[in-house]
């Protein structure tokens, strides 16, 4: 299982990658399960700021797996705003 210190910098890296401004705020277990996890993310540049986006994370997957979801997420997030 993957730990918050590597969720978060699978976020770090997909953010930088990807040229977006956003930075990892918090992580939180999230429901019964311990894979699952909540990260919480601040993203500049929104059309309010400050833009938030929390990403629902199972934390059992493999590092590419999680980190296509971590973008996936990213991706999404402008289309919010339109």
């Amino acid at each position: 299982m993957l730990t918050l210190d590597q969720i978060k910098n699978l976020v770090d890296e997909a953010t930088s990658d990807l040229e977006l401004p956003a930075k990892v705020v918090a992580a939180t277990p999230g429901g019964h399960d311990s894979a699952y996890v909540e990260v919480f993310m601040s993203i500049g540049g929104c059309a309010q700021e400050p833009g938030r986006l929390v990403v629902g994370i199972d934390r059992s997957g493999t590092a590419p797996e999680v980190r296509r979801v971590i973008e996936a997420r990213l991706l999404e997030h402008p289309q919010l705003h339109r």
